[in-house]
């Protein structure tokens, strides 16, 4: 996005440098060029190996999804992030789907019993839209693993099945809160919602996807959730809640940060959606302090962090770009993945 609209303002310079403009035009039109072989590719397998575009109480955001892995890793030589991370958030965001609108409690507890224990024994238990985002969730995360292994030479299911395991249990657990009419406190809401994003999760898969070497000591260090990845996935939650809470209210959703802290304080909506916006500027200052520590991992994973609460920021900047996809989405993502810059010659 910055890369654009640089070369768009330096265009207009009344001194600049035609050269330096034409190389940065044939530039940014490759790195593009990049980005539609992957998402044509990524299309076949949504629509063609998978079919998940065609259930139609999910969202289908392929594109969104790629672009917020872009906004991780832009970098050509991260392909592998970018494809297999989308595959991660398009499954993320059918099951969160699964869990908000679709399922019903028994069946929300059979599903998150599989992805716990990670086997598919009496998977016909569940009805056949269930049963095939867990299947597609299950083969998806299995290739992933493959590839890890062959790539880099570590077994990297364990982990995932760990935090599919995570992710479906705070998805169960909002669903309890909604099914019982339970209004949850604010910090008790936030803890729990943290994880829901699922933003931890993409966090996760750009490290050992974008790392050159898989460490032990990174993967615990990871585990433990440094600050950087906290305050990423809450200010990704609190954008998210910020943009989305009265469409997804209407759907049957849960509560949001705003409600849970309207209802707790006793505050106006005004209120709460002034304090929520403090929490983000006053998180973003802890984790820019938290991103100059000493870590066990290096580039680019310590930038996918912050990467990851600008991108969340983007899409929910002008309502729910994620959610609900608009004239603005669109109007951002043609000119960056659709359009090239006319270059003269």
């Amino acid at each position: 996005m910055e890369a654009r609209w640089f070369i768009d303002a330096f265009e207009q310079k009344q001194h600049m440098n035609p050269t330096l403009l034409q190389l940065a035009k044939l530039d940014f039109n490759m790195v593009q060029s990049i980005y539609q072989k992957e998402v044509g590719k990524l299309a076949r397998w949504w629509a063609v190996d998978l079919g998940l575009n065609k259930i139609n109480f999910a969202r289908d955001r392929l594109v969104e999804h790629y672009f917020w892995c872009c906004g991780l890793a832009f970098e050509p030589k991260f392909e592998s992030f970018r494809e297999m991370g989308t595959k991660i958030i398009c499954l993320i965001t059918h099951i969160d789907d699964v869990y908000d609108v679709y399922g019903s409690l028994e069946e929300l507890e059979l599903l998150t019993d599989f992805a716990e224990r990670w086997d598919i024994t009496g998977i016909d238990k569940l009805p056949d839209m269930i049963k095939t985002i867990l299947l597609a969730m299950y083969n998806t995360t299995n290739e992933i693993g493959y590839w890890t292994m062959k790539e880099k030479g570590f077994n990297i299911i364990p982990y995932l099945r760990k935090e599919w395991a995570k992710l479906c249990k705070a998805y169960l657990t909002e669903a309890k809160w909604y099914h019982k009419g339970y209004k949850p406190r604010f910090e008790e809401y936030l803890d729990n919602a943290v994880i829901s994003i699922g933003a931890l999760f993409l966090l996760f898969c750009s490290y050992f996807l974008t790392a050159e070497k898989i460490t032990m000591e990174a993967l615990d260090y990871i585990d433990k959730l440094p600050t950087i990845m906290h305050c990423s996935s809450l200010i990704v939650r609190l954008s998210n809640d910020l943009g989305t809470s009265m469409y997804e209210l209407a759907r049957g959703h849960n509560l949001k940060a705003v409600q849970c802290y309207m209802n707790e304080r006793g505050v106006l909506e005004e209120v709460g959606r002034q304090h929520m916006s403090d929490i983000v500027h006053k998180t973003w200052k802890t984790m820019n302090e938290a991103m100059v520590g000493d870590y066990p991992f290096s580039e680019p994973f310590l930038s996918a962090s912050p990467n990851g609460a600008r991108i969340a920021q983007f899409f929910y900047h002008y309502g729910d770009g994620h959610g609900a996809p608009g004239s603005e989405t669109k109007g951002h993502l043609m000119p960056l993945l659709l359009q090239p810059i006319p270059v003269i010659s």
